[in-house]
């Protein structure tokens, strides 16, 4: 849940993902939590699809927004596209 996410230090969905990468961007690492939270899944997921629809980053990031906003009291602080 965004929650949890927050409170391990996540400030966006990827971070849930991915815990490291090389400075040209390639994964080192993977992040576990992502993979076993079922919100981090559907997020990941939505923003894929809609990214793949054509979205934009702030398209995409009203979706979500407006989406989980209702489900939670808080959401992680993902920095502003």
């Amino acid at each position: 849940m965004l929650l949890r996410c927050e409170r391990v230090g996540h400030n966006g969905n990827h971070e849930c993902f991915v815990k490291a990468r090389k400075p040209k961007g390639m994964v080192t690492e993977s992040e576990p939590h992502g993979i076993g939270c079922a919100i981090c899944l559907d997020v990941g997921r939505d923003a894929m699809m809609l990214f793949n629809s054509g979205a934009d980053v702030p398209q995409i990031r009203a979706a979500i927004e407006r989406k989980y906003a209702s489900h939670f009291p808080s959401s992680t602080p993902t920095p502003k596209p």
